[in-house]
């Protein structure tokens, strides 16, 4: 992804621009070929007429097109054609606004690639994230069978069969062990998130990256001694909301056949809003961690920084969450892409099972997960760049203080020049000391 970042994004960009004119070149196309065609059936028509009032023997058949066209026709396609050139038009505008704006999307990729070159151990956290999932997740579902098959044994006198009869007390602890569930998966899952963002900042300021020393032995130091209590709140928050939906969901399913439409759609527009809210606080911790990660702040400060940080750069937020999140699935889908051509050849040649789509298609999708969880390091490692990035451009100025950044995220900074002149001639200055001291 760092070397072929930019080709894919650009190829992206210009690809979007092309087929915004191509539509908009056949739909005004369509038109005038309609239009034309109705044109000459209107002439064909009359030019019949009059001579069939001069020579009615004459057949004119072979003058009739063939096609039902119309003016509704005509007229369609007219506004079809007017309404993607305004969609062409807003697009194009909106890459020519953006352009400077994707090329740091282009460069916040490369720099994310060097972090990770520097610390490819990090590559590891998906690894043990879910194999502390997996154990945490066995033994909770285990502790729920418990809870599914207790209850009190009762004698039906009709059958002489014994059964088991759930009390209140059981049913709402299912609840409450499944609320458990959902807090330990989103706790570890935000465990992850701060250990990637504590170690990409730990490298993005350290001036001499030789020095960087142990980053996420240092970041999971932090987490375990000062930051349990804030993935805590965070994931605690998303886990709420994740056990109102499935209440909701549970409601829904009751409710099956036996409520109104109007409830029925009520209850779907609840549930479509509460993924929206998830969604949107599943962006704000994520960004709230980075925060933390930077100042060592609680929660609700790092919630709020981040949260202003980036209504401050909506602009340069909506370009990575469109073109970084586009680029990082497609890395997803050509690794599928990869492993299924793979699959193809083998079982072609090997001829060990006759139906191979099924193999094929369990293969595909584990290689999907797999993706989605080692480039989710590297999206982690986006942000945080990202807003490391922006809290320099906050503090420092690039002169008086210089800033942290590499020169080739130098070029997206208002006085660029200057800050690459600074840095330039502070790196000289610090080479010339660092000499005069080894001659010493």
């Amino acid at each position: 992804m760092r070397f072929f970042a930019g080709i894919i994004i650009w190829t992206l960009v210009i690809g979007s621009a092309l087929a915004s004119l191509a539509g908009t070149a056949f739909c005004w196309y369509t038109w005038w070929n309609y239009n034309s065609k109705l044109n000459d059936k209107t002439s064909n028509s009359t030019a019949s007429s009059i001579m069939n009032n001069t020579a009615a023997s004459v057949d004119m058949s072979f003058l009739d097109l063939g096609e039902d066209i119309n003016q509704e026709t005509v007229d369609r396609w007219l506004y079809i054609a007017i309404g993607v050139s305004c969609v062409s038009f807003i697009i194009l505008l909106i890459l020519l606004i953006m352009r400077k704006r994707i090329a740091l999307v282009v460069q916040l990729f490369k720099e994310a690639g060097k972090a990770i070159g520097k610390m490819p151990l990090i590559l590891l956290q998906p690894i043990w994230t879910l194999l502390i999932q997996l154990i945490a997740i066995g033994g909770l579902v285990f502790i729920f069978l418990y809870l599914e098959t207790a209850g009190h044994p009762t004698v039906d006198s009709e059958t002489g069969y014994v059964h088991f009869k759930v009390d209140d007390v059981l049913f709402y602890m299912k609840w409450y062990h499944i609320f458990g569930i959902l807090w330990v998966i989103q706790f570890i899952i935000a465990c992850q998130q701060m250990t990637i963002a504590g170690a990409i900042a730990t490298w993005y300021f350290t001036r001499d990256k030789s020095k960087l020393g142990f980053p996420i032995a240092s970041s999971i130091w932090r987490l375990v001694r000062y930051h349990l209590g804030t993935v805590a709140f965070g994931s605690l928050i998303i886990a709420l909301v994740q056990l109102v939906r499935l209440i909701l969901g549970y409601i829904q399913k009751k409710l099956s056949g036996r409520a109104n439409k109007i409830v029925e759609f009520i209850l779907k527009c609840v549930q479509c809003c509460l993924w929206c809210f998830e969604k949107f606080l599943k962006f704000i911790n994520r960004n709230a961690y980075i925060e933390v990660a930077i100042y060592g702040c609680n929660f609700c400060q790092g919630a709020k920084k981040a949260f202003v940080l980036i209504t401050s750069n909506v602009l340069r937020v909506a370009a990575i969450n469109s073109v970084g999140d586009f680029c990082l699935f497609m890395g997803k889908c050509g690794t599928v892409a990869v492993v299924v051509v793979i699959g193809l050849e083998f079982f072609t040649k090997e001829m060990i099972v006759h139906y191979v789509w099924v193999p094929l298609l369990l293969a595909g999708i584990v290689s999907y997960f797999i993706a989605h969880c080692f480039l989710s390091v590297y999206e982690m490692a986006i942000d945080t760049v990202f807003l490391c990035f922006c809290e320099d451009c906050e503090k420092n100025d690039g002169v008086q203080k210089p800033y942290f950044m590499s020169k080739g995220l130098m070029s997206y900074v208002e006085n660029s020049r200057e800050a690459q002149t600074a840095g330039s001639s502070t790196g000289s200055s610090s080479k010339t000391s660092k000499k005069i001291s080894e001659k010493a």
